[in-house]
C-alpha cells in the first residue's frame, strides 16, 4: 500500500494537468519508481546507511527495508512532478529523479535515519514528514521558482528581477509566459484551469488517504511487542489528522471567499496537507492533538498556497504547499505535544516536558532548518547543472500543443485536422522533438497557408491556417490589450522580486 501511494500521486496530478499533458505525468510518476529503484539500489542506499546491496544475495540483506526506505525516496521525488507538471522536458525530469532519490534525499536519510548528526542530537521524525515532505517541498519549490510558470497561468505575469533573475537564469520575456502571441497559437491554446478533472482528482485523494494509513504505521518496521500499540496510535493520529481537514476546508472558504462552497483543489490540497503533518508526530501525540494538528496544517496549506500565487510561483498541484509547512509544522508538534506512555518516554512542553521539551524543540527546529536548506541547495545545483546541459524546460511549442504528442508521440487524431498544430510541433526545436513524429507530420501543413500576408516569421501574428475565401470572412480572434507593466509588477504584492 505504500507503494500504492504513487498512483495517488499520479492520479492526483494527471487531474490538474492539460488533458493533452496528462499521459506525460503519468509517465513521469512511472519513472520516479523505475529510475527511482536503479538509482537507489546503486546509489542511494549506500549514502544512507553505508551498506552497499549484494548483486549476490546472500540471505543476510533485510531487502523488506530497503523496499520500504525505496518507497519514501519515491515518494519524495514525485513531489516535484506534481509542482511542474505541464512545462518541464520530460528527459530532464528523470535527470532530476534520479538525482532525488539516488542522491539528495539519501543525504538526508543518513542525517536523520542513517545514524548521522540529528540522529545523534535527537531528531525525531517517525514516517518522514521533513525527512520526506519537507525535502520534496523545497525541491519543488526551486524546480518550479526556476522553471517558470505554465504560458497563461498568469495573465500580467511578471518575471524575475535583478539578482533573482540571474539566481534563476532567466532569459525569457514577461509576454513570453502570459498567453498565445499569436492566431496559431490562440488555436491550439488550452486555457489554464486549477483542475481539469476533479473526480480523478478525488480518486487519487482516496488512493492517498489509504496509503498514508500504511506509510505512516510502516514505520515501525514490525508488530511485535511493543510495536501494535505504535501502529495502532499511528494509525489513528493519522486518520484523524486528515479528517480534520473537512473542518479546515469550510474554514478557508468562509474567511477567504464568505462563502460555504468548497472547491476541490482547495478539499484535495488540504487533505494532502493534513496527512503530511501526521507524519512526524503520529507515535506520540494523542488523538486529540492530531485533530489540532491536522487542523491547523491545513489552514497554513491553503494560506501557503495564496501566497505563491500572489508571488506568481506556479505549482501546478499545490505541492509545495501540502507537503511542506505541514511536514515542518509536524515535527515542531512532536516538541509541544507528545505525550508520554507505556510505549515511549518523549514529553512535550504541554505535557510536562520542561527543559528537555525545549531543547527537543531547538533539535527539532534545527534539524528543519538543516534539512530544508539543503534541499533547496541541492537541487538548485541540479536542476542549474540540467538546464546548462540539456535545457530543463520544454519548448514553447511543445507545451502550447501538449506534451503527449510530442514526447511520447501520442496522436489523439486532431493532428490532421488542426494544421496549426500540426505547424506548431514543426517549429518545435531540438532536444525536446520527437524525430519519428516530426517526420510523419511535417508535410502536413503548407506554410503559403499558415502565414498571413506580410508575415515576417512565425512570431508574427498569423492568420488562420489553411483558410478559404469564405472563411477569411469570419472575425479575426480579438488581440488583448497590452498589459501595463507598472501593474504587473505590483501583482506580486508589496515584494519585489
Amino acid at each position: 500500500r505504500i507503494f500504492a501511494m504513487q498512483t495517488g500521486f499520479a492520479m492526483l496530478e494527471a487531474a490538474y494537468a492539460r488533458p493533452s499533458g496528462a499521459a506525460n505525468i503519468m509517465m513521469k510518476n512511472l519513472m520516479d519508481m523505475l529510475v527511482g529503484a536503479i538509482a537507489f539500489f546503486f546509489v542511494g542506499f549506500e549514502i544512507a546507511y553505508g551498506i552497499r546491496p549484494g548483486f549476490i544475495d546472500d540471505g543476510t540483506f533485510d531487502w523488506t527495508f530497503w523496499f520500504i526506505q525505496f518507497s519514501y525516496a519515491t515518494t519524495a521525488a514525485t513531489i516535484d512532478s506534481g509542482a511542474l507538471a505541464g512545462r518541464v522536458s520530460f528527459n530532464s525530469y528523470v535527470l532530476l529523479s534520479m538525482m532525488m532519490s539516488g542522491v539528495i534525499y539519501p543525504v538526508v536519510l543518513s542525517w536523520t535515519w542513517g545514524g548521522g548528526w540529528l540522529q545523534k542530537w535527537g531528531f525525531i521524525d517517525f514516517a518522514g514528514g521533513v525527512v520526506v515532505h519537507a525535502v520534496g517541498a523545497s525541491s519543488a519549490l526551486v524546480c518550479a521558482a526556476f522553471c517558470g510558470p505554465r504560458i497563461g497561468r498568469f495573465r500580467r505575469y511578471c518575471g524575475w528581477r535583478g539578482v533573482w533573475a540571474k539566481l534563476f537564469m532567466e532569459r525569457r520575456t514577461d509576454e513570453y509566459y502570459r498567453g498565445p502571441q499569436n492566431d496559431i497559437e490562440r488555436v491550439v491554446f488550452e486555457d489554464i484551469r486549477l483542475i481539469h478533472n476533479p473526480v480523478q482528482a478525488l480518486f487519487g485523494g482516496f488512493l492517498l488517504f489509504c496509503g498514508f494509513l500504511a506509510f505512516n504505521p510502516a514505520s515501525t518496521y514490525s508488530t511485535i511487542k511493543n510495536d501494535d500499540l505504535v501502529v495502532a496510535r499511528a494509525t489513528a493520529a493519522t486518520l484523524l489528522s486528515g479528517a480534520s481537514t473537512s473542518v479546515a476546508v469550510f474554514l478557508s472558504a468562509a474567511v477567504l471567499r464568505r462563502s460555504a462552497i468548497v472547491s476541490v483543489p482547495e478539499f484535495s490540497t488540504a487533505l494532502v496537507a493534513g496527512l503530511v503533518s501526521s507524519c512526524s508526530c503520529c507515535h506520540v501525540v494523542p488523538a486529540a492533538c492530531s485533530i489540532l494538528i491536522g487542523l491547523t496544517s491545513a489552514l497554513v496549506a491553503l494560506a501557503t498556497q495564496h501566497l505563491l500565487d500572489g508571488m506568481m510561483i506556479d505549482d501546478t498541484v499545490s505541492a509545495v504547499a501540502a507537503h511542506g509547512p505541514p511536514g515542518i509544522l509536524g515535527s515542531i508538534s512532536v516538541a509541544l505535544f507528545a505525550k508520554p506512555d507505556c510505549t515511549n518516554n518523549i514529553a512535550g512542553l504541554f505535557f510536562g516536558g520542561g527543559q528537555a521539551a525545549w531543547e527537543l524543540l531547538g533539535v527539532q527546529l534545527t534539524g528543519c532548518l538543516a534539512i530544508v536548506s539543503f534541499s533547496l541547495v541541492a537541487t538548485y545545483v541540479t536542476v542549474f547543472l540540467i538546464d546548462r546541459l540539456v535545457g530543463f524546460r520544454c519548448s514553447r511549442a511543445a507545451e502550447i500543443v501538449g506534451l503527449d504528442y510530442v514526447e511520447h508521440d501520442y496522436e489523439d487524431g486532431t493532428m490532421q485536422k488542426s494544421p496549426e498544430k500540426s505547424y506548431l510541433v514543426q517549429e518545435t526545436p531540438e532536444p525536446h522533438r520527437n524525430d519519428s513524429f516530426y517526420e510523419k507530420y511535417k508535410h502536413s501543413t503548407s506554410p503559403n497557408k499558415l502565414y498571413a500576408k506580410g508575415s515576417n516569421n512565425s512570431k508574427s501574428s498569423v492568420g488562420s491556417a489553411g483558410s478559404s475565401s469564405d472563411d477569411k470572412k469570419e472575425q479575426e480572434p480579438p488581440v488583448e490589450a497590452p498589459i501595463d507593466e507598472k501593474e504587473a509588477e505590483s501583482e506580486r504584492g508589496t515584494v519585489e522580486i
